[in-house]
């Protein structure tokens, strides 16, 4: 039976690194975008796991081929990558601060700590309080105004993102600063 996936920096690098073997052994490259947790970590903003890679795109025929094979060799449940959230992801277009590590022939590019924030600020969902801490600080938001600004320049009207109540990240945010200022 497969395990849910419980990843730490060191497991991220492992499978980051596995499968980008696995595409060279294709004679295949892949570029992800990669987001959430995984991202929190990479950046050392999150101590911990994560449940999943979450990721922008899984086009590439033999990156979904390889993740197949390496949820067997892992015995990892089959959303250990998952692009299920990347229709409310802004995307790598956006992120003028992305970071890119290259392994073997997969690339991945780590969604910014100011993407991020926009990110999880839109879903506002209990367990990404943590992140959310960190990030407040790592953007040294000091103004409910510099995170709405950021939620607003990356998620315009022709984003196809579901209901961003500003109001409720405005009230969030101003909730966090009396708290943390």
């Amino acid at each position: 039976m497969a395990r849910p996936a419980t990843l730490d920096y060191a497991a991220l690098i492992e499978l980051f690194t596995a499968m980008g073997e696995g595409l060279e052994r294709k004679h295949a490259t892949a570029t992800v975008y990669v987001f959430g947790g995984a991202a929190m970590l990479m950046h050392g903003l999150r101590r911990g796991m994560t449940e999943d890679i979450d990721v922008y795109s899984l086009r590439s025929d033999s990156l979904r081929e390889t993740v197949a094979q390496l949820t067997a060799e892992y015995d990892l449940a089959p959303e250990w990558v998952s692009s299920t959230g990347s229709g409310f992801v802004p995307g790598p277009g956006t992120d003028e601060l992305i970071q890119e590590k290259v392994f073997g022939g997969l690339t991945v590019q780590i969604a910014s700590p100011r993407n991020l924030l926009a990110h999880k600020l839109t879903a506002l969902r209990p367990k990404d309080l943590d992140d959310l801490h960190e990030l407040m600080k790592i953007n040294e938001i000091s103004h409910s105004s510099q995170a709405l600004a950021i939620v607003t320049e990356l998620y315009d009207e022709e984003t196809n993102v579901p209901q961003i109540k500003l109001e409720d990240i405005e009230r969030w945010v101003s909730g966090w600063l009396a708290r943390h200022s």
